[in-house]
């Protein structure tokens, strides 16, 4: 969720700007997947809304044993069918049970996104949950200290209900990460690239997925500011969202209360600019009457 600041004072030029920033944000976590597969969305606090009749039905309140303050990710097929989904702490079943060795994922309830799911291109049966810790002792006190991890899970386990697979389960990819993450497709139209940042450091750690699985050796890119905390900021707040084509990633940067857009090679994996930045607000202390969130 992206905090805004007021608008009192901003000229024409950057109202446009930052409006257009929101609309793709707000439109990349539909496009990121085919068909049917973004159907199902966890908002948190129990609370989630299915899409698969064409519109908005919200389902029941209590379903979803989650622990997630902000929301969660979720996996559908290509029908609209639920998978399996996780809060970025513990993965759940499609019948809302936890998975066998689905718990202590190393992710943090209270930021979206912590957790992301990407699936293996070419085997409908494997997807990798993707985690980022957050902040230590809570969310507002201090700098994340721990690295970015996946765990895979494999469909076909657990009666076909399926698991994580143990032997993978919160595999360290790098060294600190940032909370925010971000998907899109590989210009290929089959593959994925998943993004972090490092912390303290103005770097951004692509990886790919593909038909192999995980590529270990990321794609680092440094553009930017250098993500760190301020004399008024609570430390790691803000998103990272790509545009619907794959071309612009926007991330707030909350210590110098700015949103910065920047190109993004989907090809390659490297990311360049920023191109534009712009006033903007994330925070962590919600009902704050001096800003309006966008959902």
């Amino acid at each position: 969720m992206f905090f805004i600041g007021n608008s009192i004072g901003f000229s024409g030029l950057v109202k446009l700007t930052r409006a257009c920033i929101l609309v793709f944000i707000l439109l990349a976590d539909l496009t990121v997947f085919a068909q049917r597969e973004a159907d199902n969305w966890i908002l948190g606090h129990g609370m989630a809304i299915t899409f698969k009749s064409g519109k908005p039905e919200k389902i029941p309140t209590g379903q979803w044993p989650t622990s997630a303050e902000i929301g969660a990710s979720v996996a559908s097929d290509g029908h609209g069918n639920l998978l399996f989904y996780t809060d970025a702490l513990d993965a759940y079943d499609r019948n809302h049970q936890k998975m066998p060795h689905g718990d202590g994922l190393k992710g943090h309830k209270w930021y979206a996104p912590s957790c992301q799911i990407v699936p293996k291109p070419g085997d409908p049966n494997r997807y990798y949950i993707f985690t980022t810790h957050g902040v230590e002792n809570g969310p507002s006190s201090g700098a994340p200290f721990d690295a970015a991890h996946y765990s895979e899970v494999d469909l076909c386990l657990n009666g076909g209900l399926g698991d994580v697979i143990e032997a993978t389960k919160n595999t360290p990819l790098f060294s600190i990460a940032a909370v925010r993450s971000a998907v899109v497709k590989h210009r290929n139209g089959i593959d994925y690239w998943i993004v972090f940042h490092q912390w303290n450091s103005d770097a951004f750690y692509c990886y790919k997925v593909t038909a192999n699985g995980l590529d270990p050796n990321p794609v680092i890119s440094h553009a930017g500011f250098s993500l760190g905390l301020s004399n008024w900021s609570s430390g790691d707040g803000g998103q990272m969202k790509f545009s619907p084509d794959g071309q612009k990633l926007a991330m707030v940067v909350s210590q110098s209360a700015t949103a910065e857009v920047y190109d993004f090679n989907s090809e390659t994996g490297f990311i360049s600019g920023p191109i534009v930045s712009i006033p903007a607000i994330f925070s962590v202390n919600q009902g704050n009457p001096d800003r309006k969130s966008v959902v």
